[in-house]
Formats: C-alpha cells, sequence, structure tokens
C-alpha cells in the first residue's frame, strides 16, 4: 500500500463488497480509518479552541471535538476483534499512513488556513469515506454499522456547513485564499502520497 491509502476514497483497499457482504477484515479496516479520522478531528478542534477569537468558531470548534469523540468512542466499540484481528494493530497502520496528513493539519498556520484543512480536507474525506462504507456494507450483516454510519452521516454534513461558512467569514484577505489553497494542494499532495 502506498502512502495515500490513508486518505483512498476507500479505507485501506477495502474498495466493495465480497459478495453480499464486506469481509471481516475490510468492515474492520474501514472502521479504524473512521475512528482514527474521528480521533483526529477530536483532538485538533479541541486543542485549537483557544486560538480563535470568534465566539462563533470557537463554539463549533467544540462542537466538533465533543462529536467527534462520541463518534470515536462509537467506532472503537464497533470495531471487531478477532484472534486475526488485532483492533489496536490496525489503528497502528492508520495511524502511520496518516502520520504525515495529520502533522499538516497540525502545523498549518493558525487562522483560516488551520481551519480550511479541517473543514475543506478533514470533514469532506470522513464524508465521502462515510458515504462509501455506507455503499458497500449490508443491511443485514453490518447493521450496527450502517445505523451509525446512517446517523453520523447527516451530523457530519451539517457539521461541515456550519464550518465552511465560518471559514468563509474568516477568510478576508487575497493572501489568505492562496494560503488556503496551498495548504488544501499540499493535503490531496500528502494523500495520494505524491508527498
Amino acid at each position: 500500500m502506498t502512502a495515500g491509502d490513508s486518505c483512498a476514497s476507500t479505507w485501506l483497499g477495502c474498495d466493495g463488497a465480497n459478495g453480499a457482504w464486506l469481509s471481516l477484515e475490510c468492515s474492520a479496516r474501514l472502521i479504524a480509518g473512521h475512528l482514527w479520522w474521528e480521533r483526529s478531528a477530536a483532538a485538533l478542534s479541541g486543542r485549537w479552541v483557544a486560538e480563535y477569537e470568534s465566539p462563533a468558531l470557537r463554539v463549533w470548534l467544540a462542537r466538533v471535538a465533543s462529536e467527534s469523540g462520541e463518534a470515536a468512542g462509537v467506532w472503537r466499540q464497533l470495531m471487531p476483534e478477532t484472534h486475526d484481528l488485532d483492533p489496536e494493530r490496525l489503528l497502528a497502520d492508520v495511524a502511520i499512513r496518516g502520520a504525515k496528513i495529520f502533522e499538516a493539519l497540525e502545523s498549518a498556520q493558525p487562522g483560516a488556513v488551520r481551519l480550511a484543512g479541517l473543514v475543506r480536507f478533514g470533514l469532506l474525506r470522513l464524508i465521502s469515506s462515510y458515504r462509501r462504507h455506507l455503499g458497500v456494507a449490508s443491511e443485514v450483516a453490518d447493521a450496527p454499522v450502517v445505523r451509525q454510519l446512517k446517523r453520523l452521516l447527516p451530523e457530519r454534513l451539517e457539521t461541515w456547513e456550519q464550518g465552511e461558512k465560518l471559514l468563509v467569514g474568516e477568510m478576508r484577505q487575497p493572501e489568505q485564499v492562496m494560503s488556503v489553497g496551498l495548504h488544501l494542494a499540499r493535503l490531496e499532495q500528502l494523500c495520494l502520497g505524491l508527498a
């Protein structure tokens, strides 16, 4: 697998159903990807709350931290665990592949650039991953996972829409728009394993 696999449209090579259902390993890898992104979003947004002066942004970041922390807990509970599937190993694999992305999000210039990484990259990747997982999951075999995806997807879409509005309000200078664009391009390069 390449460095970009942590961002692939489907996590870690799980690109479809095996017959009528996902294999247990593929399901576990997808859940590990969701868990990693949610943990990352919770950690980043929680640390960034104090960096912004706007009360609306601070409340939104606190909401992201809370919702993502809760979702991470749900995904951890749904993670399959067998003799052959070690959840901690799967999470470590995702974390290794996503380390450069996390570092780029974390080290971004505070303000609109940092916020854009979370809103226009992190949340959109998570939404895409949820949609794709829902598309390959079985309503029967993956019922608990499908219920959570259906519950979390609208919540994440609403969070993203609110974040997008706040981000647009933060971009007041042409230089900010350019910096945001460069940061997003860098994240995409990391995602594709090109950087």
